[in-house]
Formats: structure tokens, sequence, C-alpha cells
């Protein structure tokens, strides 16, 4: 199937569930369907995603097969997952450049797993989900930008298998942060509640490292390395560019 959409249907209240369907080479649009509740399928592989307004924002999505998002190298189509009550992507590995941004807003699911995440090779962005408390990428190794603000309940961020990004930006009312095995990251900033707890073990930082209100911090280093200094002067409250010891507490 090349592309494929679904839209502004008011009886439709479920995805026809096609078993045979392996393959969507382009966009895969479900969108503006009032009464669909359940959005399910045994796809495994899918160019994009779009999937919005649906259901007065209480329909689920269920792809227990899905292997890869994005499809084809220099692609530019975004992912998009908006108004939904509970997504479920539990064997998606790789979302791979054909997916320039993956897109989770608007939502109103309370826990977001991606526990078969290896690669994110474009960005991702996970913002204004008024009931998120738990974003979990257990596996996640490798991501071009990942991007989590404006969720007011998400308080625990875990991905303690990444090593490689661009750029990380978490801001929020965290409490919990965890990402144990960074080696290599471009920017990296980070802001949370005052209680936050934060273990991050970062091997090398060759841009900026920010820590943004928070009254202490346990960093853990793996590997000392310097971090290197921008030409600019810092905003105020930020961190950047120190050399910490193996285990160092920062109280702000």
């Amino acid at each position: 199937m090349a592309e494929s959409t679904i839209t502004q249907n008011t009886y439709l209240k479920s995805l026809p569930y096609l078993p045979s369907l392996e393959f969507v080479g382009g966009n895969w649009r479900i969108s503006e369907n009032l009464n669909m509740q359940t959005i399910e399928s045994s796809i495994r592989h899918i160019a994009a995603l779009d999937f919005h307004d649906n259901g007065s924002g209480t329909a689920t999505v269920s792809f227990p097969n899905l292997r890869t998002i994005g499809l084809c190298e220099g692609c530019e189509i975004d992912s998009h997952f908006q108004s939904l009550a509970e997504v479920s992507l539990s064997a998606v590995e790789t979302i791979r450049v054909g997916a320039e941004f993956t897109l989770f807003h608007l939502n109103s699911f309370h826990s977001l797993r991606l526990p078969s995440l290896r690669t994110i090779d474009g960005g991702s962005r996970v913002y204004s989900n008024s009931m998120l408390d738990n974003f979990d990428l257990a596996r996640l190794e490798t991501v071009g930008d990942l991007t989590i603000q404006d969720n007011r309940k998400l308080v625990n961020f875990t991905a303690n298998a990444l090593k490689k990004a661009f750029s990380i930006f978490l801001g929020g009312p965290f409490t919990n942060v965890e990402l144990v095995s960074p080696e290599e990251v471009v920017t990296f900033s980070v802001s949370g509640d005052e209680s936050m707890e934060a273990e991050v073990g970062v091997g090398t930082a060759t841009g900026v490292l920010a820590l943004v209100g928070v009254s202490a911090w346990l960093w853990v280093w793996r590997q000392r390395r310097r971090v290197s200094r921008p030409n600019s002067s810092p905003p105020s409250g930020l961190t950047i560019g120190r050399e910490l010891d193996a285990t160092e507490t920062l109280d702000r």
C-alpha cells in the first residue's frame, strides 16, 4: 500500500482489521473520525503515521507488530500521535529519517512506553500531554533530537541505554530522571522540580551542558572529559563547561 487516508467517517468505530497488511510506503492518516474508539493493525513497516482527533480524544492505538516507522532516506514526513487515550507500540525498534519528527502531543494517556525502541534517526518531541506522568525509553540507544516539555504531570523519565544524541532537552516538573549511559551528547539541558533526583552518566559532551532550576543534583560521570565552552556567555541559571569529579553534588 502506497498511502492511505481514513478521515471524517462519523459512524466508524474501529479500524477495519487487515491481517495481511504488512507494509505502507507512504503516510497513513487516520483523523477526525468522531466515534472511532480503536485503531489496531498488524502492519510491520510504515513510512509515517498521522493519528489525530479521533473519538473525541478517547481513541486507543495498538500496533503490536510494527517494527519500523520511516522508510525512505531523505523524506521529510512527520508522524503525529495526537488526541489519543492510549498508545501501544511495543515492537517498534527503529524510527528512521523518513520520519523527520515523531510527535506525541495533546494526548490523555498517563504512561508512554516504547520498550523495544533502539534508534531514532531524526527527532522526537513529546509535549502538552496533560495526563502523562511516566515516559520510558528503556532500550533507546541513539537519537537525533529529543525534546520533552510542557507535560504538566510528567515526573518520571528513563532512558538508561541511551548512548548518543545530538541534543536532549527535558523541561517539566520532573522528580526522577535516569540517563546513566550517554557517551556522546552535543547539547543537553534539563529543568525539573526542586526535589528532583537525577542520575546521569556522560562520557563526552561536545557542546552545552545546562542545569536549570534544580536544588540538588547527583551526577555520575563514568569518564572524566572536559565539556567545551561556547564563546558566548551562558544565560542566568545555567551551568556550562564544567569538568566534574567522578561523583559530585551540585547545590544551587
